[in-house]
């Protein structure tokens, strides 16, 4: 197929492509609006309004900061939105079609065609072999893509793929972090060998498969001193709905550090005010931890429920506080509110391969466990790790225990 190289052309390409696919016209809009901002980047760069790669990737550096070689992948919705539009107008004009991006997790496999059953039964394996849900959603996550793209280019199923389609399948996934493309590798060499060794492909796929190494550490979680952490608590305005939950939630990181993605899931069966208790399943690690419910929080709390949050029938702690009230849907958007309040406060983040999510201010409540001589095990146990060498890289800064360090906000 001779593809269209024209910014304009590919830009209308997609469209039709995106109408036919029945997206929403609001995402069609936007995509139209990110493609002629970039054809105006193009343009006032002096250069032909072709898109190649290289001017994709130039285009995303020198607006948005974006650097494909060191992203994490945690980037804001806006750039998100561009890098995905950078994606689509590359990914057609390679081979004629573009990746749907996955929204949402659907209980079947439809997406999977005639490999439905055999698909099933790999996700069975992975379940009965002890694998985490979050690991579980992990390889659903990597083979829908993978079956996307085979669906896309008019293969019937994994038994027709080759050398050169998983090539071009990591191909269509430049832009995406090194550690990312790993994970949908390794659940896509896994999935190749339990085909094989199960008797459902003759030919042992798995080798074909890219290897990629994983890249460790490639951004340090942004250091927060004691006076920053005061400075994000007291800069809330806590006479709003918003502001009261927004409290609630950073106090209980800041104090306790629970993971972003078990506030998001947090019900309200899991505080006990009597015992003065917070105990719930990590969605991580599939293990049960049980943190004090301290005085700043769980007042923060009872304001919150009592004062800010709507009353519906919906079991989750926290809820959105516009348009229908309804839990968060995941950790992600928990992220979105710490990214709000270091800006309203004044706080900036800014160092080179360094990050200022949710899990930076979780390595802050490690530091100060460790710098007040608290055991190994007992951080274990506080930060709800599976064993001490998920927790044994806190060491290196620094505990008495979390009521002992517990910072002094003024509540």
């Amino acid at each position: 197929m001779d593809h269209k190289t024209s910014i304009g052309e590919l830009r209308e390409s997609v469209i039709a492509e995106m109408v036919n696919r029945s997206y929403t016209i609001s995402t069609i809009r936007t995509f139209r609006y990110n493609c002629n901002r970039f054809a105006r980047y193009v343009q006032e760069c002096g250069m032909p309004p072709e898109f190649t790669e290289a001017i994709g990737a130039a285009y995303l550096r020198d607006t948005f900061g974006y650097d494909e070689r060191s992203e994490s992948g945690q980037v804001s919705v806006y750039v998100s939105s561009n890098v995905n539009t950078i994606r689509k107008l590359g990914e057609y004009r390679l081979h004629g079609t573009f990746h749907t991006e996955i929204q949402t997790w659907t209980a079947g496999y439809d997406w999977a065609g005639c490999d439905k059953a055999i698909l099933e039964k790999f996700i069975d394996r992975e379940r009965e072999s002890g694998k985490s849900e979050n690991t579980i959603k992990a390889r659903r996550h990597a083979l829908r893509y993978f079956y996307e793209f085979l669906t896309a280019h008019g293969l019937a199923g994994a038994g027709e793929a080759n050398g050169r389609v998983l090539s071009d399948f990591v191909h269509s996934r430049k832009g995406n972090s090194q550690n990312y493309i790993y994970n949908l590798l390794t659940g896509i060499r896994l999935y190749f060998r339990f085909l094989h060794h199960q008797g459902y492909s003759i030919e042992n796929l798995e080798p074909l498969v890219p290897t990629m190494q994983r890249r460790g550490n490639l951004n340090v979680p942004a250091i927060w001193s004691e006076d920053e952490l005061r400075q994000l608590i007291k800069s809330i305005d806590r006479s709003n709905p918003t502001g009261k939950r927004d409290y609630a939630i950073l106090l209980m990181s800041v104090q306790l550090g629970i993971r972003v993605s078990d506030i998001a899931a947090l019900k309200l069966s899991n505080l006990n005010f009597d015992h003065k208790t917070i105990e719930f399943t990590q969605q991580k690690t599939d293990k049960t931890v049980v943190y004090p419910m301290l005085d700043d929080v769980g007042w923060a709390l009872i304001d919150w429920l009592r004062f800010g949050r709507a009353d519906v029938d919906n079991t989750h702690v926290f809820l959105t506080c516009f348009g229908t009230p309804t839990e968060f849907a995941g950790g992600s958007a928990i992220g979105s509110i710490l990214r709000r309040r270091m800006k309203m406060s004044g706080i900036r983040k800014e160092a080179r391969n360094t990050t200022a999510g949710m899990h930076s201010i979780r390595h802050a409540v490690a530091r100060r466990l460790v710098e007040n001589d608290t055991n190994l095990y007992d951080i274990v146990s506080i930060m709800g790790h599976r064993n001490t060498n998920a927790t044994s890289k806190y060491a290196r800064t620094d505990i008495k225990g979390l009521r002992e360090c517990a910072l002094s906000v003024g509540v």
